[in-house]
């Protein structure tokens, strides 16, 4: 799995999003326990969050179980883990395995907000 190898890619969010993530995989189904540390950016009020590869490769496949139709979240949760795989996945599947090594990541954003006109 690519996420496995990433160094290090953020998670850009709001800090409730980012709080439901850690609950959805932490508890209920799952034992992923990611960094305390996530910063709330003065600019654009959304929280960034620093994940390194096995973080990355366990919230993506905690977000791919949830956002089943069988999975035991209600529609909002598989909204959330739907909405976070498709955004994970998109940021993952642009890793170029053959590229120079230390290549930036873009970051993953979950921000479905109407940009400036």
């Amino acid at each position: 799995m690519k996420a496995a190898g990433v160094a290090r890619v953020n998670l850009v969010c709001a800090a409730s999003t980012w709080e439901e993530l850690r609950w959805r995989c932490s508890s209920r189904y799952g034992n992923v326990h990611f960094p305390q540390e996530a910063e709330a950016s003065a600019s654009d009020g959304l929280t960034h969050v620093e994940l390194e590869g096995p973080h990355l490769a366990r919230l993506t496949q905690r977000v791919f179980r949830g956002s089943m139709p069988w999975s035991l979240e209600g529609s909002a949760g598989r909204a959330l883990c739907r909405r976070t795989y498709d955004a994970v996945a998109e940021v993952v599947d642009e890793i170029d395995l053959a590229a120079v090594q230390g290549k930036p990541v873009r970051d993953i954003v979950l921000d479905a907000r109407i940009g400036p006109a």
